[in-house]
């Protein structure tokens, strides 16, 4: 039988690998297909259909938002079904990247920035009432987008920004999605929902690397942290000083601590001088010091003790009876 020459008959040998013209013009495999079936009805069909069929599966929600996160914000694809399963997968894709430190699902996250909370955005029914009853509603009603999803997207978008975004477009994003929240449409004010989530992240994250990024890129909300409530920048400065201990429940490692400080001293300056002088004294009191202070402490007492009872003797001594030397004579 003939011998293949990988050299001569590869065809994949002869493409040049870094000429950029013949690089696939999508970064990542999901964006391609994602346009595909937004596009060409009859295959988004198809495969929508599919994957109808693996309901009750956990990577249902994860291979929806991959593939239909264009064709959902089209049209009147946006049903509330819909969504709740995009928010759910949302979440896990997220997630996975931030545990992984990689930025597969970059686009995904731009995308629901751009186009897909303005889309539900603009399907808000006006005045709605959250304890209506659902039952003397219509179908198309129940299935229409509400203010809570509206609420959940908002709140991926604003946890996620610190890992997808660069966070001195901070501004920026906060002046995109004003507009989107100033009639009411979320629980609470947009920078509350910021520092929320950002807080809820400080408390899960375990990857080092991306826990050191997050607590530095926190510095950004100083110009907007006066409009945060007190509750949230409690919360803000609770979560930066469980960080900032090095024993429990954390055990954040030394490089960790040193970032969390700097943070909460860039937020919080005017506390400065006086979360130094606690921090010296707990330090002082813990047991790892406190052992050899103790000692310190009771050697110094012995001593000074030693010294008063010598010049008490001192003291005494020219009042003391003359010492005879002669043996006395008894009778």
């Amino acid at each position: 039988p003939a011998v293949y020459d990988w050299d001569k008959d590869d065809a994949l040998s002869e493409a040049p690998l870094d000429d950029e013209a013949d690089l696939p013009p999508h970064e990542v495999w999901y964006e391609a297909l994602a346009e595909l079936y937004a596009v060409d009805d009859a295959e988004g069909d198809a495969c929508l259909a599919s994957c109808l069929q693996l309901k009750g599966n956990q990577v249902l929600p994860s291979i929806f938002t991959l593939l239909f996160h264009i064709w959902l914000f089209e049209a009147d694809h946006c049903t509330l079904s819909r969504l709740h399963m995009f928010l759910r997968g949302l979440h896990k894709l997220f997630w996975s990247d931030m545990e992984q430190n990689a930025y597969i699902y970059r686009g995904l996250y731009v995308h629901l920035v751009d186009l897909g909370l303005p889309h539900v955005h603009s399907l808000l029914p006006p005045g709605e009432d959250p304890d209506a009853d659902l039952q003397e509603t219509s179908p198309a009603t129940v299935q229409a987008a509400n203010k809570p999803v509206f609420d959940d997207l908002v709140s991926i978008a604003c946890k996620y920004f610190f890992y997808y975004c660069d966070p001195t477009t901070l501004g920026l994003f906060l002046e995109k999605l004003e507009p989107l929240s100033s009639n009411g449409e979320l629980a609470l004010p947009l920078c509350d929902v910021l520092i929320r989530e950002a807080c809820l992240q400080l408390e899960a994250i375990k990857t080092k690397e991306v826990l050191d990024r997050l607590i530095g890129d926190l510095q950004h909300c100083k110009d907007w942290l006066p409009a945060v409530s007190l509750l949230e920048r409690e919360k803000l400065v609770r979560a930066l000083y469980s960080l900032m201990t090095a024993g429990g429940p954390r055990y954040a490692q030394r490089s960790t601590r040193h970032i969390a400080k700097a943070t909460l001293e860039v937020l919080c300056p005017e506390g400065r001088w006086t979360r130094k002088w606690i921090n010296v004294c707990f330090r002082l009191l813990h047991q790892h010091y406190f052992s050899w202070i103790k000692s310190l402490v009771l050697y110094l007492r012995d001593k000074a003790w030693q010294q008063v009872l010598w010049l008490y003797g001192l003291l005494l001594s020219p009042f003391s009876a003359p010492k005879n030397d002669y043996p006395t004579k008894t009778l």
